[in-house]
């Protein structure tokens, strides 16, 4: 599903919002915004799609409690780019 996402709107995509969710067990589908990392995006796919964008797509994070879930979600998702050879 990444992948043809970026593939259809790549050059459209201006900028990147980092999350992750889990999904709920319950009747009604419920989505919960988690730290990057905890929930189900694949991270590796995520990033070696878009590192075919421009050069300059900034890549922010967002939604997240306190200093130190900024803090580990950049670690993650900056741990994750450096394993797959992408530039943030």
């Amino acid at each position: 599903f990444i992948k043809e996402c970026v593939a259809k709107l790549g050059p459209r995509i201006r900028s990147i919002h980092a999350k992750d969710v889990t999904l709920g067990d319950g009747f009604i589908t419920h989505l919960d915004e988690v730290r990057p990392g905890l929930g189900a995006l694949d991270y590796y796919t995520f990033l070696r799609e878009v590192d075919h964008l421009d050069d300059d797509m900034p890549v922010m994070l967002e939604h997240l409690p306190d200093e130190e879930a900024y803090r580990l979600a950049a670690e993650y998702v900056r741990g994750v780019a450096r394993s797959i050879g992408v530039s943030l």
